[in-house]
C-alpha cells in the first residue's frame, strides 16, 4: 500500500558530519547522506545532501537550522517534494 509523505533535501558544508548523523538517529527513523560537491557562492565545496522521508516538516526545518548553527553556515538549502512510498 503506497504511503503518502515528502521528501525533505537539506544541501550543507561536509562539516560534523558525525554529529549530523548523531542528529538524524535521534530523529528520524531512516535517512540518506549523499556525498556530492556544492558551490556556494562562486566557491567549490565538498557538500552533502541529507534526504529524509517524513510528513513532519518542523523537524526537518529544526535539523535545518542546527546543522547551519553547528556548521557557522550562512545558510543551508532546503527542499522538498511530495512522494508516494511503500516499504517493502
Amino acid at each position: 500500500m503506497l504511503n503518502k509523505a515528502r521528501s525533505f533535501k537539506i544541501y550543507t558544508e561536509r562539516l560534523n558530519e558525525d554529529k549530523i548523523k548523531e542528529l538524524l538517529a535521534i530523529s528520524f527513523d531512516g535517512s540518506t547522506i549523499i556525498h556530492t560537491k556544492g558551490q556556494w557562492k562562486g566557491q567549490e565545496e565538498d557538500s552533502i545532501i541529507v534526504e529524509i522521508i517524513t510528513a513532519n516538516r518542523l523537524l526537518v526545518e529544526a535539523l535545518a537550522d542546527k546543522i547551519k548553527r553547528m556548521n557557522r553556515q550562512e545558510a543551508v538549502l532546503v527542499t522538498s517534494c511530495a512522494v508516494d512510498f511503500e516499504l517493502i
